[in-house]
């Protein structure tokens, strides 16, 4: 496995400020998530580079000119989550109130057992993230605001949480279930 240099990650931090510059002059839209942009592109960038994916260029304007289309493309998926739907729009309560009840209920525990095993094994953060939003039922908007964070870390949150706990729950998986890209 490649590691980056001590110079190579000071010319990524580095490097920021001047992206930062960059995405503002060029966009009209998603103004309010640049600096999580630049940020999740220089992650972005720097994990291709440590799993051999990318060759760190040599010079800071190439570097730079790698990191906008990534930052970009963040911005454009942040702008199309931001009229995300509700929680409570993502289920219909007919179809979902009867799919898992069994006469004796035995079923129903067995689900409620590996939820709450596959909560368990969640950092406390994406925990914490997730119980809000999903169980109470919470916006985005709310849940960052109850962990004094922005919006765009709570999405990023749910969506490492969703990653985690789809590999626990992937047997209770039905045709008729709504998912997204990933399941």
């Amino acid at each position: 496995m490649l590691t980056l240099t001590s110079e190579q990650w000071c010319l990524l931090h580095t490097i920021r400020g001047s992206l930062i510059r960059i995405l503002r002059q060029w966009l009209r839209y998603g103004r309010n998530y640049i600096d999580d942009a630049a940020s999740e592109a220089i992650a972005t960038y720097a994990e291709n580079v440590i799993q051999g994916k990318k060759v760190f260029p040599q010079s800071r304007d190439e570097l730079l000119w790698e990191l906008v289309p990534i930052a970009k493309d963040f911005l454009k998926r942040q702008v199309r989550h931001t009229n995300r739907e509700e929680p409570s729009d993502v289920f219909d309560e007919e179809s979902s109130a009867h799919s898992l009840d069994n006469s004796d209920g035995s079923q129903r525990m067995d689900v409620i057992i590996d939820v709450h095993y596959a909560l368990a094994q969640l950092s406390p953060t994406l925990r914490h993230t997730a119980e809000l939003f999903y169980l109470e039922d919470k916006s985005v908007v709310e849940t960052a605001q109850l962990l004094e964070c922005s919006p765009n870390t709570v999405k990023q949150r749910l969506f490492r949480a969703r990653k985690i706990l789809v590999q626990f729950l992937s047997g209770y998986r039905t045709e008729n279930m709504r998912g997204g890209g990933f399941y």
